[in-house]
């Protein structure tokens, strides 16, 4: 697999790199540095690659793990369900490969943070194939993956996906965080903070 592009900061490289975080015994959610560590994946046994970004390798740099790219806009401006439906079908191939060659298929979902993107996909692939709720599969990832921070976009399609498969919202409006709820709770601490300041 291709190293990480030259482009990628020396500051980005030099951070502490820790393993993606495992959903299911198949399914892992990670970051780009991530991906782009062979040793990594090799330890954990990655078998398959799920990207929700544009890459900087294909599947001709690596022979043996399976890669998909499905590029997702970080400002939820993307059709989630047809990239969850992408997803699903790379998720069925996994288990008919995994089955043909008798080796357990693990499936990394990376986006560059797996902050927003990675993590909606994620979901949709738990509600999807596995027919949790979004409330039960928002609580599941996030007490596994603290980083979680779906942008409102996503949110709302995520909510339509839900009433979609179960026939009704699980969650209310605005009652799971998202980037702008939690963007204003750190304005609003901000404020008290300079405020608290002031009066000192």
């Amino acid at each position: 697999m291709t190293a990480l592009s030259a482009a990628e900061s020396n500051e980005d490289i030099e951070q502490p790199l820790h393993a993606p975080t495992k959903i299911l015994d198949y399914l892992y959610l990670g970051d780009k540095r991530q991906a782009y560590n062979e040793k990594l994946l090799q330890t954990i046994g990655i078998t398959h690659i799920f990207a929700c970004i544009s890459t900087f390798f294909s599947q001709e740099d690596n022979k043996v793990i399976q890669i998909k790219c499905s590029p997702m806009d970080d400002r939820g401006n993307s059709n989630l369900p047809s990239h969850v439906a992408k997803a699903i079908k790379f998720v069925k191939k996994a288990q008919e490969w995994e089955a043909e060659n008798k080796v357990p298929a693990k499936i990394l979902v990376y986006c560059s943070l797996s902050v927003n993107r990675s993590p909606s996909l994620v979901l949709g692939i738990l509600m999807e194939l596995h027919k949790m709720t979004l409330k039960e599969a928002y609580k599941f990832v996030s007490s596994k993956h603290s980083k979680v921070c779906i942008h409102d976009k996503y949110m709302s399609q995520l909510r339509e996906f839900d009433k979609q498969i179960f026939g009704e919202y699980s969650t209310k409006e605005n009652e799971l965080p998202t980037t702008s709820s939690v963007m204003a709770e750190v304005v609003a601490k901000l404020r008290q903070n300079q405020q608290d300041d002031s009066m000192e």
